[in-house]
Formats: C-alpha cells, structure tokens, sequence
C-alpha cells in the first residue's frame, strides 16, 4: 500500500509540472505573437536575450555580490544555525575521566569540525578577529575529567563570542 501512494504521489508531482510547462508556454506563444505585432520579432528577441541575460546574471553572482545588491545580510541568521549547533554539542559532552576518554575523541572532532565551519563562514568578514580573541572569565574545573573541562569551557567561551558577533550584526 505505501509503494501505491508514493507512486500516485510521483503522478500528481509529474502532472504538476506538466501543467505548469504548458501554461508557461502558452503565456510565452501569447507574449511573443503579441509583441510580434507591436514591435516586431527584433524587439521580442533583444527583450527575451535580455531576460536570459539577466537571469544567468542572477545565477552566476557571487553571495556576497549578491548581498550588496538585494541589501539582505544571511550572516546573523547563519551564525545562529552554527550557535544552535554547538549548544547542542555541549549538552553531548561527554563527561568522561581522563583515565578513560570513552567516546571523547569523536565528540571533540565533531567540535573541532563545528568551529572550523564557523571561522569559514566568518572567514571574509571584520567578526573573526572578534571570534578569535580571548575571553578573560570564571573557568572551572571537574577533578579528574580536566580535558572534558576544558573543552567545555573553550566551547562556552566560543559560544559566546559567536552570541556578542549575533548581537553586533542585529545591532547594524
């Protein structure tokens, strides 16, 4: 039963597009022999090139490029993806001895990766010098788990940095 309505759902999807290619062409048989008789075939050609034109134009743009254009900034909502992620990732720390680092060394590559994803993401911009510097705070310390300790407090001094560099751009 499930295989019959995934293939019903692949017929509406197929007759959706369907539909929609030949309404566009009708609109676009109507534009044309309108146009045609108001200002000739030259006209619709240089006006349809155009359009293309413009339309790889879009496609082909750089995001940042594309930024200056449309004035919308992704950035702040971006960086909170990344905040979410690494919140996430230090509720997962796990609190293992140093004695026996049980499943510690995946969950610090997964960090290492999280925070090279946000220095790339900050990498062309005036935030990563604020990403980087140091954080003066409180830092405490679990006896006998100091790397897991560690890693949470770098992360927590990460996070923040990465919640004033949110703040900064909501600010703009």
């Amino acid at each position: 039963m499930v295989s019959l309505r995934s293939r019903f759902h692949r017929v509406r999807g197929f007759a959706r597009v369907v539909i929609a290619a030949l309404i566009g062409s009708v609109a676009i048989v109507t534009a044309i022999a309108y146009w045609q008789d108001r200002v000739g075939y030259l006209a619709v050609a240089i006006l349809g090139g155009t359009a293309l034109a413009t339309l790889a134009g879009v496609i082909v743009l750089p995001e940042r490029a594309w930024v200056r254009i449309t004035g919308t900034d992704t950035l702040a909502d971006d960086l909170g993806k990344l905040h979410a992620e690494g919140a996430i990732l230090g509720a997962q720390l796990p609190w293992v001895p140093d004695a026996e680092p049980e499943g510690f060394a995946e969950w610090a590559a997964e960090t290492d990766a999280w925070f090279a994803r946000v220095q790339a993401r900050l990498a062309h911009t005036n935030y990563l010098g604020t990403l980087l510097s140091p954080i003066g705070g409180f830092r405490t310390s679990t006896t006998g788990c100091d790397k897991a300790s560690g890693y949470r407090n770098g992360l927590n001094d990460k996070l923040e940095r990465l919640s004033q560099i949110i703040a900064s751009i909501g600010r703009r």
